[in-house]
């Protein structure tokens, strides 16, 4: 089975980060956790999950994302912040396409809460980790982003 590392991004999520790990526990082969060193009890709860945990200075979102993808031990990566998380019927349905990765990426709808209301989908995506991003598109396309780079990506699968 294909193993994967998740990534996720933190500032002061003492709050949500527990629920995030718990989520990616059942579908990750690495949970990797890249905090702009919080001032809260982020690492405190990072660390008694038996996660990497990796302090580095925020310069900017994008930048944080690409750093901790450099980061990333496996070749797949599902990349999450750290007040987001996998439902279960997610969790099952990422469990059953690890058994066959074979496309480039794969992308699914979530919702995002917003001040504690529900603000409609957003795309989430799992990667091949080759120093890429994925952006998928209002139109249905997939971008990859290397640096300034940007490919259009044909294997996509919605999942």
């Amino acid at each position: 089975m294909t193993k994967i590392s998740a990534i996720i991004i933190t500032y002061n999520e003492e709050e949500n980060i527990g629920r995030c790990i718990d989520s990616l526990i059942p579908v990750a082969d690495e949970i990797l956790i890249v905090d702009s060193y919080s001032k809260d009890k982020t690492k405190e709860e990072c660390v008694k999950r038996n996660v990497r945990f990796i302090e580095h200075p925020f310069i900017g979102h994008v930048e944080q994302k690409n750093y901790a993808l450099e980061n990333a031990t496996y070749d797949h990566v599902i990349s999450l912040d750290g007040d987001e998380y996998l439902s279960e019927e997610l969790a099952q349905s990422i469990l059953k396409v690890k058994e066959n990765l074979n496309c480039d990426g794969y992308y699914f709808n979530r919702l995002s809460s917003y001040e504690g209301k529900w603000k409609g989908t957003r795309t989430g995506t799992l990667i091949e980790n080759s120093d890429c991003g994925i952006e998928i598109l209002e139109n249905g396309e997939a971008q990859i982003h290397m640096t300034k780079l940007f490919y259009t990506l044909s294997r996509m699968l919605n999942f």
